[in-house]
């Protein structure tokens, strides 16, 4: 969290499910802070509600997977209008 506070990153990919944490949790994290960095969450477990959620919460974006690498890029790209 110390170096996306410190703008070291300009976007964020995150799975939803992680050991020890969630994406869900990152995006809370991010939001208390005020960073206003764009975050794609990945998940193997999509639903309209999960993605409604993730969206809430200020996820840009939700890739299911499997996800190609073209998948990801446009996605990235997305993010800044490429």
């Amino acid at each position: 969290m110390s170096r996306a506070a410190a703008g070291a990153f300009d976007a964020v990919v995150v799975d939803q499910l992680m050991p020890g944490t969630s994406g869900t949790d990152v995006l809370e994290k991010l939001h208390a802070a005020r960073l206003d960095l764009a975050v794609i969450v990945i998940t193997g477990f999509a639903t309209p509600e999960l993605t409604a959620e993730l969206v809430r919460r200020g996820a840009r974006a939700c890739l299911v997977k499997p996800f190609t690498p073209e998948q990801l890029r446009n996605a990235v790209c997305a993010l800044f209008d490429r």
